[in-house]
């Protein structure tokens, strides 16, 4: 199957992902890697950027970039 490599950035609560950076990382990757991915590049892209209208009662959220690979069948 031919392999792909994909850019996700995920918008997170930014209290979630200031109190357990490590936590919230290990759960996207697990994740990720349960449906096949491999990550390749992971890090925080931004915390607590003001969103341009509130998502769940939410006015700032945290992003966080990753790149993986994966079958693209999957």
């Amino acid at each position: 199957m031919p392999v792909a490599t994909y850019e996700t950035m995920f918008l997170l609560d930014p209290n979630k992902a200031s109190t357990d950076a490590d936590g919230t990382k290990n759960q996207i990757h697990h994740v990720l890697e349960r449906h096949g991915a491999t990550v390749v590049v992971s890090r925080p892209w931004d915390y607590n950027h003001k969103l341009a209208y509130p998502i769940g009662k939410q006015k700032k959220g945290s992003y966080h970039i990753i790149y993986y690979t994966m079958e693209s069948t999957k």
